[in-house]
């Protein structure tokens, strides 16, 4: 009991702050071991510093290097500016669209990625990145959102920069399983009720050495994408997932359930590509397209003729190399073809499985027919906390991709 006091004591004095930049650099050397591996510090840094240089990074999407940015650090209140810091985390500002009951129309918002969620090795076991995380709601919601008064053993509630405090909805993808990030809500005692939910986590798997060979013909029909064209049919989908979107409206007003889904422009999917880069570069032969286009409009489908999906490589393990899919636009009439014209790109670079999440259920009726093998996942589960009156749980997540 005396333990338990003392370091709901210690939390009390602790508060949430923008990092400054040498906070940033301190929280990335440190999770370097971490994340880093399979790379040099220096190019660790260097990556960080160039996805902040990247569309991704642009307009404070990526808030690492400013004070006022939002790369949150865990420190003492009466010395923001410490590097004696016990944990630290990163946030991605995001496009969203929304879809509420009864409304007649979509709704435009912000909603936050979070990602390197790191304690020292020192600072584990004692609750500082639980209360990091159950600070942040405090920062990121919008203030309707929040619970009328901040828990008084906190201490006092962090500040509400400006540029943040307007999230409908933010997500993370946990490899510490259900429980942790569902534990950190709101207020004190909301365990496993108020945090965030883990949403479908269905990863469809193909082993590239059991894909069956097809012509070179059937390659000739599909355009490679990189850099500037990949940018341009980001763009291109995200307008034709808006449309989407407002067709659902009518929908959701009978069904009663919000939606919610990010855009692939202003560099949320292009932050996947560059990342995968410093990676490619372990490979043999090095591979410059992160992008497959069919050449020819497919009239009839509802996708507005556009068929086309978008990868990056996991390429960490050491016995396992994935190409993974984040973001795809196909029908099912066609999906066969495509995982057989990627499964020829991962022969090419010595890959070895390309990796689908949370397909939809006609594709994965297809993927069957063709050796896919679809499970839950058991890491990287996508999880969502919904600033909203409904449960996280009672929201749909539309395009869970990676």
């Amino acid at each position: 009991m005396i333990l338990r006091l003392h370091i709901g004591i210690m939390l009390s004095l602790l508060s949430l702050f923008s990092a400054t930049p040498q906070q940033t650099l301190e929280s990335r050397r440190r999770a370097f071991p971490e994340w880093g591996k399979e790379m040099t510090l220096q190019v660790y840094l260097d990556r960080d510093s160039a996805t902040e240089r990247s569309t991704a990074g642009a307009n404070g999407r990526f808030a690492t290097w400013s004070a006022r940015e939002n790369d949150r650090v865990l420190a003492p209140r009466d010395n923001p500016t410490t590097l004696n810091f016990p944990c630290s985390c990163e946030t991605f500002r995001r496009e969203v669209i929304i879809v509420q009951p009864k409304s007649s129309k979509i709704e435009r918002g912000v909603g936050y990625g979070i990602a390197s969620v790191y304690t020292q090795p020192e600072n584990r076991g004692k609750g500082h990145a639980k209360h990091m995380m159950r600070l942040l709601h405090w920062v990121l919601a919008k203030a309707e959102s929040l619970p009328l008064d901040f828990p008084q053993e906190w201490g006092l509630p962090p500040a509400r920069p400006e540029a943040f405090s307007d999230s409908s909805v933010s997500v993370l993808y946990s490899d510490i399983g259900e429980h942790f990030y569902s534990s950190c809500g709101f207020l004190p005692g909301s365990d496993h009720q108020d945090g965030w939910s883990v949403a479908r986590k269905c990863s469809t798997i193909f082993l590239v050495t059991q894909l069956a060979e097809t012509a070179n013909l059937l390659e000739e029909r599909w355009e490679w994408l990189e850099g500037k064209e990949l940018k341009t049919l980001w763009d291109m989908d995200s307008e034709i997932i808006e449309k989407e979107m407002e067709a659902k409206v009518q929908v959701q007003a009978e069904a009663m359930q919000p939606a919610f889904t990010f855009l692939p422009r202003e560099g949320l999917a292009e932050f996947q590509t560059l990342r995968a880069g410093y990676f490619a570069q372990r490979l043999a032969l090095e591979p410059v397209h992160y992008g497959i286009r069919l050449r020819d409009e497919v009239p009839g489908t509802g996708l507005d003729g556009l068929v086309y999906a978008s990868w990056t490589l996991d390429l960490q393990a050491s016995t396992t190399k994935k190409l993974v899919v984040t973001r795809l636009r196909v029908p099912p009439s066609l999906f066969g073809e495509l995982v057989s014209v990627l499964g020829r790109f991962c022969k090419r670079y010595g890959i070895d499985r390309v990796e689908f999440w949370n397909l939809t259920e006609s594709l994965v009726t297809a993927s069957d027919g063709m050796g896919g093998t679809t499970a839950d996942m058991k890491d990287h589960l996508p999880s969502m906390k919904w600033y909203g009156a409904e449960r996280s749980r009672d929201v749909e997540w539309v395009n869970n991709e990676k």
